[in-house]
């Protein structure tokens, strides 16, 4: 028998040193799926924003939630008088600090403009507490100077790093 050496067989993947070609995305697609990167962002940070305010000041009361106290006169009981319910004439014109308000409550219906120089203003106009996307009536993120909303009696409007909001336009 001699030295002759035999071809070990070749066990290797024939594919483990090819070449993986790549294709780039057309510009039209990256463009999409940056502009949904940029609003699902924005949509993360209002809602997380919403959620430390509500842990940050708690729950809202709601509007006449408030409890029926009777007094004692004589022998008789006699409902307590009902507080007055502020008229929108008399409502402040001016919110002036970061927080939520109850339209036609704690501030008067109407244009309001805000007077901050930031650019990290958010603010959102809402129809009720319940937490529904369908109850958003208008939101933003951004640059605050000069951005102006309407509000209704009834909505909440919740402002963070807005400065103040001066009523433009009563109702």
């Amino acid at each position: 028998m001699g030295n002759s050496a035999r071809a070990a067989p070749d066990n290797r993947d024939p594919s483990a040193h090819e070449i993986v070609e790549l294709r780039r995305l057309p510009d039209a697609m990256i463009r999409r799926r940056g502009f949904l990167v940029t609003v699902a962002s924005v949509l993360v940070i209002g809602i997380g924003v919403g959620w430390i305010a509500g842990v940050r000041w708690g729950p809202l009361p709601t509007p006449n939630e408030q409890p029926q106290v009777s007094t004692v006169s004589g022998a008789e009981l006699t409902p307590a008088a009902q507080p007055e319910v502020p008229s929108t004439s008399r409502l402040p014109a001016l919110m002036q600090r970061d927080g939520m308000y109850l339209v036609g409550t704690d501030v008067a219906p109407g244009r309001y403009v805000a007077t901050g120089t930031g650019s990290a203003c958010y603010y959102a106009a809402i129809s009720d507490l319940s937490g529904s996307l369908n109850a958003i009536v208008t939101t933003h993120f951004g640059d605050a100077w000069g951005r102006r909303v309407e509000l209704d009696e009834g909505e909440y409007f919740e402002t963070d790093a807005c400065g103040s909001w001066l009523l433009e336009s009563p109702r």
